[in-house]
């Protein structure tokens, strides 16, 4: 079993670095 802590750092990461990506590409700042 995946420790929640481990998860939702993980998942903040991934989403962080998506946002990272997308964003300029759509125009955000």
């Amino acid at each position: 079993t995946v420790p929640n802590q481990l998860g939702v750092d993980y998942n903040t990461h991934v989403i962080e670095a998506i946002l990272t990506q997308i964003a300029p590409a759509l125009g955000w700042r």
